[in-house]
């Protein structure tokens, strides 16, 4: 969600909470709200713990680019640290995918329908998560209110890149995911 008020930008994402192990974990996410100002950026999260230590950390640096920069800077960086956070998550469905594969085609462990429609829920959560950022951070590169500057869009541009090809992998993942079902059957 993106929404343009007088004075802020209020901005709701959705953050990898943690990443899932082969023993069936769900992926959870949680709803991170960001309020862009002139000068100011708030967030909101729903418990403890986030994905944002790299950019805690460029801010500390008292010599860094990001203390020099505006406030539309650093909202682009929570949004990029965020966004980021879900690479891990789905190389680990990629790792998953790859064990019960070569479990299916080596023989090497029983492989079962509930293991591959378990991933495949998986990648579509994380596709559920990941899809609509895709139009938050579209919405933001284009408002008519100048909340971002030029240089700034020009980042979040990058951003939309790594959407799709978040997007793009979890798709692949699924026809993956797909042909094993096809395999085991």
């Amino acid at each position: 969600k993106s929404e343009e008020y007088e004075a802020h930008h209020f901005i709701i994402l959705r953050m990898p909470d943690r990443l899932p192990d082969r023993g069936g974990d769900r992926i959870h996410t949680e709803q991170v709200a960001i309020f862009l100002g002139d000068g100011f950026v708030i967030t909101f999260q729903e418990k403890p713990g986030d994905v944002f230590d790299p950019v805690r950390a460029r801010l500390r640096n008292p010599l860094g680019q990001m203390r020099r920069r505006e406030a539309d800077y650093l909202c682009y960086a929570l949004i990029d640290a965020l966004i980021d956070a879900y690479f891990p998550v789905i190389e680990a469905l990629g790792d998953q995918l790859e064990a019960l594969e070569d479990d299916l085609v080596y023989d090497t462990a029983p492989v079962e329908m509930p293991q591959i429609h378990a991933l495949k829920r998986e990648l579509m959560s994380v596709r559920g998560a990941v899809a609509p950022m895709r139009d938050v951070v579209a919405t933001l590169q284009r408002e008519e209110v100048q909340r971002f500057s030029d240089n700034t869009r020009l980042y979040l541009r990058d951003v939309q890149d790594h959407i799709v090809q978040l997007i793009e992998t979890g798709q692949t993942y699924r026809e993956v995911a797909m042909g094993l079902t096809d395999l085991l059957l």
